[in-house]
C-alpha cells in the first residue's frame, strides 16, 4: 500500500499494489479485480471508496481514498470496548453491510483487521478480496462456493469468523456476513472471540457444535439477543442486514432517551458551587500564589463530579471585589453554594479557613479550618474538597470517587510548581513563565495528568498568539495525549484537546470526542461550549444553537462563540445581541454592521480599533475587512500577508470571504483551500452573498462538494449520539 497524491483532483490517495509474484498468478489477479468492482458498485460513507483499478498485464493496482487511523483489530487488542463505542461501531458496520447487501455484493470475509476506526471517527469496511456478487440478486439469493477444504491456497474466509455454512462448503448468502458481524460484535462487547480455541480444526469444530460463553453482565438484554440471533447455526434463523440495523438504532434510540431522563434529573439536582479566590489575611510573598492557585485546584478537583455543576475559576475571579455580598454573587454566577476561605502562612506551616455558604440567604452552612507544612499543600486541597463532596445530598457514585483519587501527586514540589504555574496572568510573558514552571513540575513528577493538560493549554496559547506559534501546535497536542494517557476522564484535557482539533482542521474528530465527553458528564457548560464551535465547524448550526441553550441553562453567565453561529445563519440582529464583548478583538461588530447594511458605521469603528489595537496581527484582521468595503488590494494582500499562519479555519474562511468581495479572489482562493474540510459550514457556504463572485466556478463547486461530505459525516456521528442537547 502507498500513499500518493492524485495532481488531477488535488487529493491524497491510496495504492494498493497487487505484488509481482501475485499479479501472474490468474486466481490472485481475478480475485483482486474481483474485490475492485464490488467495491466500485458500492458507493457509501462506510465501505472504503475506490477511485480508479488498472490491469495493464504487467501491474495490478487500484486507487482508493486514504485512511488515517486504527483497525478494529488494533483497537481490542487493548481490551473490551464501552457499550456505547462497541453500539456505535456496530452500527456503521451494519450500515454499510447492509448497503453491500442490498447492491448483490457478500463480503465473506469480515473480521477485525477489514474494519477500520479513522481518527476523525468514521468506520470503513475494506478488503473485498472474497466478495461475491451476483446480477440483480435479490436479498435471498445464493451462490454455491466449494469447502475450503478442497481449494489449496485460497482462504475462503478467516478462522474464528466464518459461517458453519462457510465451513461445510454450502450456498452462502448474505447470512454468512451477519455470522461474522455477530463474531465482532461479541468480541467487541466481551474482549475475547466467541469461538476461540487452541486450534483452527477446535475452532471450526465450535463453530458448529457450540454456543458461545455468555456476555459479561453489564450488557443490555436486547444486546444480548441481536448478539444472539447473529450467531445461529443455521442462516435462515439469523436476521438480514437490514434487520441487524434497525434493532442496533432501536436500541440506541432507547439508550438516548435513558440519558436523556437521568441527565434531566441530574440536572435538576445538581448542586451549583463556585470557589471564590482566597484571602490572605496577611501579605507574604511566599503566599501570595495560593490565593487564587488552591481555589483554582479544587475547582478541578470538583470538576470530577457528575452531581455538581462548578463554576470556573475565571467566573469566580469576576466577584472578588464583591465578596462579601453573597446575594450578589448567587445572582451574578447564578450559584446555589459559595467556598470562601482565608489564608495565613507563618513559619513553613500554611493555615486554611473555609465556608460553605448557602447563596440564597447567607447563613453559612459549616466552617472548616486546616493546618499542613507548607511542602504539603496538596493535603489542604484534599480535605477541603472532601468537606464539600461530604456535603452534598447524594453521595459520590464509584466513578467519580476513582476519579477523585485519580490524579494524586507524587511530589510536594511538583505540586507547588503546578500551583505557581496556575497563578500566572495572560499574555505571551506569563505563559513562557507558566510552560517553564509546568516544565519544571512535570519533572519532578512525570505521572501527574494535570500538569501536562495544563502544559498543553499554555503550548495551544503559545500556538494561536505568539510570534513563534507553529513551534508549539505538535507540542500542544503531544502534552495532551500524555494527559489522557494518565487519566482518559480529565475533563480540561478533554474540553482542551476538542479545541486542539479544530483548530488543526479535525472538527469531525472534535464533535466525535465532545459528544462522548457530554454522555459522561451532562453537567458541564464547558463541554457544551466547545460543542457550539464544533457544530457550527461542522455545518450542524441548529445543533450549535441547542448547544449554546444547554451551556447557558447550565452557567446563564457562560461566554460562548454562538455569535458566529448566528452570522452562519443569516441572523445578523441575533449576532448583534450576542456580541461578547470580552471575547471580541472588534472585528465581530463591524462585520455584523456591514452584513445589516451599515457599512459606514462598520468603517468609522474598524478604523477607531486599528488606531488603538497594538497587535499587528490583531489588526491586520481588521485591515482585511476595511480592504474589503474598500476594495483595497494594498490593506488586502498586507493582511493576507500577516495572516498566512493562522490555522483556525473559521478564522481561514473570514479571511478568505473578505479577499473575495475585495477583488483578490486567488488569495481567498487560497485561504479557503486551507480552510476546508476544516471549516464544513456548508449552509454559510451556500448562502454567503460575499462568495456571490465565485459561485458558478468549478474551484469553488470543488470546494463545496468536499465540505459536503464532511458535514455528511457529522450529521450522521450527531445523530448516532443520545440527544443530550
Amino acid at each position: 500500500m502507498f500513499r500518493a497524491r492524485d495532481t488531477r483532483l488535488d487529493r491524497e490517495v491510496a495504492i494498493k499494489v497487487l505484488p509481482e509474484a501475485l499479479a501472474r498468478d490468474a486466481a490472485a489477479a481475478a480475485r483482486f479485480e474481483r474485490e475492485a468492482k464490488a467495491v466500485a458498485r458500492l458507493s457509501h460513507p462506510n465501505i472504503l471508496a475506490i477511485h480508479d483499478y488498472s490491469n495493464d498485464g504487467q501491474m495490478l493496482y487500484a486507487v482508493t481514498e486514504l485512511l488515517e487511523g486504527e483497525t478494529l483489530g488494533e483497537r481490542l487488542a487493548a481490551g473490551r470496548l464501552n457499550v456505547e463505542t462497541a453500539c456505535e461501531i456496530a452500527t456503521a458496520i451494519a450500515e454499510g453491510l447492509s448497503a453491500a447487501h442490498e447492491r448483490g455484493v457478500i463480503h465473506r470475509d469480515l473480521k477485525p483487521e477489514n474494519i477500520f476506526l479513522t481518527g476523525d471517527g468514521r468506520v470503513k469496511i475494506l478488503d473485498f478480496g472474497l466478495a461475491l456478487m451476483w446480477s440483480g440478486a435479490p436479498a435471498g439469493s445464493t451462490i454455491t462456493t466449494e469447502p475450503f477444504h478442497t481449494m489449496p491456497g485460497t482462504v475462503m474466509g478467516t478462522v474464528g469468523y466464518m459461517s458453519p455454512e462457510q465451513i461445510r462448503g454450502e450456498p452462502v448468502t448474505g447470512a454468512a456476513d451477519v455470522f461474522a458481524f455477530g463474531c465482532l460484535l461479541y468480541e467487541m462487547l466481551a474482549g475475547v472471540r466467541p469461538f476461540e480455541r487452541p486450534s483452527p480444526l477446535a475452532t471450526f469444530a465450535a463453530v458448529l457444535t457450540e454456543d458461545p460463553p455468555p456476555l459479561p453482565g453489564d450488557i443490555a438484554e436486547s444486546m444480548r439477543r441481536l448478539t444472539t440471533r447473529c450467531l445461529a447455526r443455521i442462516p435462515s434463523q439469523r436476521p438480514t442486514g437490514r434487520d441487524v440495523l434497525s434493532d442496533l438504532r432501536n436500541i440506541r434510540s432507547a439508550e438516548r432517551a435513558e440519558h436523556a431522563a437521568a441527565a434531566a434529573v441530574q440536572s435538576r439536582e445538581a448542586k451549583r458551587i463556585i470557589v471564590m479566590p482566597f484571602r490572605l489575611l496577611r501579605p507574604d510573598p511566599e503566599f501570595d500564589f495560593l490565593a487564587n492557585s488552591l481555589p483554582d485546584a479544587i475547582t478541578t478537583s470538583l470538576s470530577a463530579l457528575d452531581s455538581v455543576i462548578v463554576r470556573s475559576s475565571a467566573v469566580a475571579a469576576r466577584f472578588s471585589a464583591e465578596a462579601s455580598d453573597p446575594r450578589v454573587i448567587a445572582e451574578e454566577a447564578a450559584v446555589d453554594w459559595i467556598i470562601t476561605g482565608a489564608l495565613l502562612g507563618h513559619g513553613g506551616q500554611l493555615r486554611v479557613n473555609a465556608q460553605l455558604v448557602d447563596a440564597q440567604c447567607g447563613s453559612v452552612l459549616w466552617s472548616h479550618s486546616v493546618e499542613a507544612p507548607v511542602h504539603d499543600i496538596f493535603k489542604i486541597q484534599d480535605d477541603l474538597t472532601r468537606r464539600i463532596v461530604n456535603s452534598l445530598s447524594t453521595a459520590p457514585t464509584e466513578r467519580e470517587r476513582r476519579n477523585l483519587r485519580r490524579d494524586l501527586p507524587s511530589s510536594a514540589l511538583g505540586y507547588e510548581l503546578f500551583l505557581r504555574a496556575n497563578h500566572q496572568g495572560h499574555g505571551v510573558t506569563e505563559w513562557m513563565v507558566a510552560r517553564d514552571l509546568y516544565l519544571r513540575s512535570i519533572e519532578e513528577d512525570p505521572s501527574f495528568a494535570p500538569a501536562h493538560a495544563r502544559l498543553a493549554r499554555v503550548q495551544w496559547l503559545l500556538a494561536k498568539y505568539s510570534e513563534e506559534g507553529d513551534q508549539y501546535w505538535m507540542l500542544a497536542e503531544q502534552s495532551l495525549q500524555r494527559a489522557l494517557e494518565l487519566n482518559p476522564d480529565l475533563p480540561l484535557a478533554q474540553r482542551l484537546y476538542a479545541e486542539v482539533e479544530i483548530d488543526l482542521g479535525r472538527a469531525v474528530g472534535s464533535l466525535q470526542r465532545l459528544l462522548e465527553q457530554i454522555r459522561i458528564r451532562p453537567n458541564d457548560p464547558e463541554l457544551c461550549v466547545a460543542l457550539v464551535k464544533a457544530c457550527r465547524y461542522c455545518g450542524l448550526l441548529d445543533e450549535s444553537l441547542s448547544a449554546d441553550r444547554r451551556a447557558r441553562e447550565l452557567d446563564p453567565k457562560i461566554a460562548s462563540s454562538v455569535v458566529h453561529t448566528w452570522i452562519m445563519q443569516g441572523k445578523y440582529r441575533e449576532a448583534l445581541d450576542s456580541v461578547e464583548p470580552r471575547g471580541d478583538i472588534g472585528y465581530i461588530e463591524p462585520l455584523i454592521l456591514i452584513m445589516l447594511g451599515r457599512a459606514d458605521e462598520a468603517a468609522t469603528r474598524i478604523r477607531d480599533t486599528i488606531e488603538r489595537t497594538p497587535d499587528s496581527r490583531l489588526r491586520a484582521y481588521l485591515e482585511s475587512l476595511r480592504g474589503a468595503l474598500a476594495k483595497d488590494s494594498g490593506d488586502l494582500l498586507r493582511a493576507a500577508s500577516r495572516l498566512r499562519a493562522i490555522r483556525d479555519p473559521e478564522a481561514q474562511y473570514y479571511i478568505g470571504r473578505a479577499m473575495i468581495l475585495g477583488g483578490e479572489t486567488e488569495t481567498g482562493f487560497e485561504f479557503f483551500e486551507e480552510a476546508i474540510p476544516g471549516f464544513a459550514c456548508v449552509p454559510m457556504l451556500e448562502r454567503d452573498p460575499w462568495l456571490d463572485p465565485i459561485r458558478d466556478t468549478a474551484r469553488f463547486r470543488g470546494l463545496l462538494e468536499k465540505a459536503k461530505s464532511i458535514h455528511r459525516l457529522a450529521a450522521e456521528i450527531y445523530g448516532r449520539h443520545p440527544s443530550f442537547i
